[in-house]
C-alpha cells in the first residue's frame, strides 16, 4: 500500500456522514436561516474534527505531521471588520448585471490579519467550503499553510471571512473580496503593503480565480485543489456521484439558476484567458471533488503568461504528512518568487 492508501484506510474507520442544508434558492425567513446555520455548524465541527483525525492518524502512521515538518512559525495576527461592500464600483471595477447580493443581515466582513515583524507583500487568502461552509473558526485548521506562506514571501496574510451562500449567494463573497482590495490600496490595513497574491483552496480557488480575472492587481495567484470547471464530473476514477448530486445543490445554493457551466464560473474550460498573473496550482491525483485546474493553467498560458501545475498523491481532503508539506513549501516558493519587490537599480 502507498502511504495515501494506508492513511486512507486508518481514516475510514469511523467516518461519519451528514445531512445537507436546506439549499432552497431564494429561500428567506428565519426557520430556514436557522437550519442551514445549524448545517453549517455541524459540518465546520465535523472540518475540524477531520483535521485533527488526519493529524492523528499521520503521527500514528508516519511519525510525524504536515504542520510539524514545516516548523512553527513566529507571526502576530489581529482581527478586524471591514463593511460589506454596497458599491457597484470596487478596486475600480464596475459590476454591472451581477445579482443582487443577499439582504444584508451581515453588515461586515470579518479578517484575520497575521504578519511577519517587517513584511514586504501581502497575501489575500480565500478558504475552501463548497461556497456555503469552511469559515470562522474552522479557518484556523489552516493555520500551519498560512503561516509558512507569510513566511516563505514575507508577506502579511488577510484571511478573508468572507459571507457564504445560500443565505449570501454570489456575488456577496466577490463582493468581500473587492472590498477587502479596496481597503488595502486605501491603506486602511497597515500591514497590508507591497505585491499582492491571491491564494484560493478549492471553491476559494474558484473564487479566487474570479478575483483575478478582474483585479489587475494581482501579482500572483495560488491555488490548492480548485474547483475551476463547476460542470464537470469528477476527473479520477473515485468519482462519487451522490457526492455530485449533493455538490449540485450546493452549488445552486450559491448561483441559483446561472449555469455553472458558464466560463465566468469554470475558467478552466476556456481555450484562452488574457489578463491573467502567475499561476500555481496544486492539483490532486486522486481528487474526488475538484475539477479544472489543468484547463485554466493551459488556458492562461496559451494566452502568454506563466501557469503551472503540480500533481501530488493525495486526494482532495487528505495527504501524507511529507506530501501536504512538499505542496506547501512548493505554493511558498511561488508566492516568494512573485512577491518580491525587485531590488532598487
Amino acid at each position: 500500500m502507498t502511504d495515501l492508501e494506508r492513511l486512507i484506510a486508518a481514516l475510514s474507520e469511523g467516518a461519519q456522514e451528514h445531512a445537507q442544508p436546506p439549499f432552497a434558492p431564494g429561500a428567506d425567513s428565519e426557520a430556514w436561516r436557522a437550519a442551514v446555520a445549524a448545517a453549517r455548524a455541524e459540518h465546520d465541527a465535523s472540518a475540524i474534527r477531520h483535521r485533527d483525525r488526519v493529524d492523528a492518524a499521520c503521527a500514528r502512521l508516519f511519525g510525524t505531521t504536515a504542520a510539524e515538518l514545516l516548523g512553527a512559525r513566529d507571526l502576530a495576527s489581529r482581527e478586524i471588520e471591514l463593511p460589506v461592500p454596497e458599491a457597484t464600483r470596487l478596486n475600480g471595477v464596475l459590476l454591472p448585471g451581477y445579482l443582487e447580493a443577499g439582504v444584508p443581515r451581515r453588515d461586515r466582513v470579518n479578517v484575520t490579519v497575521l504578519f511577519p515583524e517587517n513584511p514586504s507583500a501581502t497575501i489575500v487568502r480565500l478558504h475552501g467550503g463548497a461556497f456555503w461552509m469552511g469559515g470562522g473558526a474552522v479557518r484556523s485548521i489552516d493555520r500551519p499553510l498560512v503561516a509558512h506562506l507569510a513566511a516563505a514571501a514575507n508577506a502579511t496574510v488577510l484571511d478573508v471571512d468572507y459571507r457564504l451562500a445560500p443565505e449570501y449567494p454570489y456575488p456577496a463573497a466577490l463582493l468581500d473580496v473587492l472590498g477587502v482590495l479596496d481597503a488595502v490600496h486605501a491603506g486602511q490595513i497597515p500591514e497590508a503593503m507591497g505585491p499582492i497574491g491571491l491564494v484560493g483552496t478549492s471553491s476559494g480557488g474558484n473564487l479566487a480565480t474570479m478575483v483575478a480575472r478582474v483585479a489587475d492587481s494581482i501579482a500572483a495567484l495560488g491555488l490548492i485543489v480548485p474547483s475551476v470547471e463547476l460542470a464537470a464530473g469528477a476527473q479520477s476514477a473515485e468519482a462519487d456521484p451522490a457526492a455530485w448530486e449533493s455538490r449540485s445543490a450546493l452549488l445552486r445554493g450559491y448561483m441559483g439558476e446561472l449555469d455553472p457551466a458558464d466560463p465566468w464560473f469554470s475558467p478552466g474550460a476556456l481555450d484562452r484567458l488574457d489578463g491573467m498573473p502567475p499561476t500555481f496550482a496544486v492539483v490532486a491525483e486522486r481528487d474526488e471533488v475538484a475539477a479544472g485546474a489543468a484547463g485554466l493553467c493551459a488556458a492562461i498560458r496559451a494566452a502568454g503568461q506563466d501557469a503551472q501545475t503540480q500533481t501530488y498523491p493525495m486526494t482532495h481532503v487528505v495527504a501524507p504528512p511529507q506530501v501536504e508539506a512538499a505542496f506547501i513549501r512548493d505554493l511558498g516558493t511561488f508566492l516568494a518568487r512573485e512577491l518580491t519587490p525587485p531590488s532598487p537599480a
